[in-house]
């Protein structure tokens, strides 16, 4: 055969292929197109959803097939549990239900996506085994439902804990050391609890539920370190003051110990309500002076004395406190006490009290305060009357004050309502009872200002009033006549006696208004001695009281005798006047009143 008739049956041999190419393309095409019109597609051969096949099928018999193998397949119930509790709910009460339908149009949109590609870019897919394509569906539930399921949950779930304390009953006893392990809690993390639901539930009906332990349970040793530990704070305290406005803040034992973090570490959310309680009472705006007054009669018609304003830097005195307590762990602390002063912050006044007056009322020269917590209402309103009357009284120089003189009298007709008295051995209502109060804090403002004190008159018997801030011996009773409180205004200006009360605390001050001379007041070699028991406690018969009712009104005190020694000095460090104040206290029993 010759060269060119090769050549020809060469191309005639090239255009049958591609005829024969062409014509498998388009009885390939022609068997995709519907035979009917409009005929709904179908999905390819090659098609399963969730592992079940579904080729050949439209979207609506693809749909009910899978309704039905779901309904074959699909748990009846899920169930919610940790450790040995467990809750159920039906897969109705979820409102579960999976998006085949979704799917379902997927799986027709990614095989008319490949239907669709040009045949350069498809040509190969004729003569390859068709791959089997599976799409996955996901299951969906009622939000509400799952919540509801999960805090019904929790309700059977969560277990209180509760934390390890430790506890000094008496402040200076070992003994009286008492430390709880505490207990471990449970409590269900609702968020995560529910995520982890809605992602397991897609694989099984049975969900663990994320369950956190609360609180700490001290083990055996470290209930023994615990112990060790709170032991190095027996007997110790942490003092704050700020001397310029006679500010104290104490921690005892008690309160010390009640800081601690078990095992270890420090309760700082206590430091710090602690902290936020003392800036509450500490902070205070400026506040400018202002004296009116007769002066023919040296009446005082208002007087308002200059506070500084004040500032507590809570921060720092919180680390402060952290401080004291590591001081006192690592014993570098004093034998009982570790000081600081408060870091306070003042503002002066933008006047004086020297600008308000020209009698020498320019400063406060003495200072005394008191507490009568746990008063009963007649005698809170007997100490609020006696200040008033004793608030704002001048006081000439050379001249001798007398408190008993100065109140007046003491009666139901002078506003004074009844409240317990000591008559004889025994409490008893009284008009006037609290009147003594006041006096006590007015001998005790003596005292700080170092002024000649003429007269005074220890109680009886120990009040529990007076010894809140003070130590026994420094109270002062007032009845009458020569049972009174007096001093002599020793300086060369005059004096004013001025009373402030706190009726949220019950807290007296009393302060004195002068000139200052330069002297200085000391207290020392003080004493306690001849403690004596109290006798056995006292019962008497109230008919105001519902029968079987008991009431204590008094309070056991022992017996003792205190004596100090009172010494004020001049600008130049010389004796002025030296005194022993002694007092004798008789034991005094408890008093509970009856009802008949």
């Amino acid at each position: 055969m010759s060269l060119r008739l090769r050549k020809l049956y060469r191309i005639e041999f090239f255009l049958a292929m591609l005829a024969s190419l062409f014509l498998l393309w388009g009885f390939y095409s022609l068997s995709k197109l519907p035979k009917n019109f409009p005929q709904e597609p179908t999905l390819s051969q090659n098609t399963f959803i969730d592992g079940q096949y579904v080729g050949g099928l439209t979207a609506a018999q693809a749909s009910a097939l899978l309704h039905g193998w779901d309904q074959k397949q699909a748990p009846f119930s899920f169930t919610l549990f940790f450790d040995q509790t467990k809750i159920s709910s039906t897969a109705a009460e979820l409102s579960m239900k999976k998006n085949n339908d979704e799917v379902i149009n997927e799986a027709l949109a990614t095989q008319l996506k490949q239907k669709s590609q040009p045949l350069w870019e498809n040509w190969q897919k004729l003569f390859a085994t068709p791959v089997e394509q599976d799409f996955l569906t996901t299951t969906s539930f009622d939000p509400r439902a799952v919540t509801q399921m999960v805090a019904e949950f929790q309700k059977r779930t969560n277990k209180p804990g509760k934390e390890p304390s430790i506890t000094l009953r008496i402040s200076d006893a070992p003994r009286t050391l008492q430390i709880n392990p505490g207990q471990l809690g449970q409590e269900v993390d609702v968020d995560k609890t529910i995520t982890a639901f809605l992602t397991q539930a897609q694989k099984t009906a049975s969900i663990s539920a994320v369950v956190t332990t609360t609180s700490h349970q001290l083990s055996s040793i470290e209930l023994q370190q615990a112990r060790s530990r709170a032991l190095q704070y027996v007997g110790k305290k942490i003092l704050f003051t700020f001397a310029k406005v006679n500010i104290t803040e104490e921690l005892n034992d008690q309160q010390l110990i009640k800081l601690l973090q078990l095992p270890d570490g420090f309760l700082t959310p206590k430091i710090q309500l602690l902290t936020y309680s003392w800036k509450k009472d500490i902070d205070r705006l400026v506040q400018n002076p202002e004296l009116t007054y007769d002066p023919k009669t040296l009446t005082v018609k208002s007087f308002t004395p200059p506070r500084d304003g004040l500032t507590l830097d809570q921060q720092q005195t919180q680390q402060l406190v952290l401080d004291g307590l590591s001081k006192i762990a690592s014993g570098s602390a004093s034998p009982t006490t570790v000081l600081f002063e408060l870091p306070i912050a003042t503002t002066s006044p933008a006047t004086t009290l020297s600008d308000t007056n020209t009698l020498g009322i320019d400063e406060r020269i003495g200072f005394g305060d008191s507490f009568f917590r746990h008063s009963i209402p007649g005698r809170i309103h007997n100490v609020t009357l006696t200040a008033e009357r004793i608030n704002n009284i001048i006081v000439k120089p050379g001249a001798e004050f007398s408190f008993v003189k100065t109140l007046g009298e003491v009666s139901a007709a002078t506003g004074f309502a009844p409240a317990y008295i000591i008559q004889g051995d025994r409490t008893v209502l009284g008009d006037g009872g609290g009147v003594c109060q006041v006096s006590t804090t007015v001998f005790r403002a003596l005292l700080n200002a170092g002024l000649p004190i003429t007269r005074r008159v220890a109680h009886s018997y120990r009040v529990g009033y007076y010894e809140e801030n003070s130590q026994p011996g420094f109270d002062a009773t007032v009845f009458g006549g020569n049972t009174d409180l007096r001093f002599i205004n020793d300086t060369s200006h005059d004096l004013l006696v001025h009373t402030e009360i706190d009726p949220q605390k019950l807290y007296l001050t009393v302060e004195i208004f002068g000139t200052s001379d330069g002297r200085t007041s000391t207290i020392s070699d003080y004493q306690l001695s001849d403690v004596t028991p109290a006798p056995p406690p006292l019962y008497q018969s109230d008919p105001t009281l519902p029968h079987g009712t008991t009431k204590q009104i008094d309070f056991a005190a022992p017996g003792s005798k205190t004596t100090f020694t009172y010494t004020v000095k001049n600008q130049s460090g010389a004796v002025t006047h030296q005194e022993t104040f002694a007092s004798t206290y008789r034991p005094w029993r408890a008093i509970f009143l009856q009802g008949l």
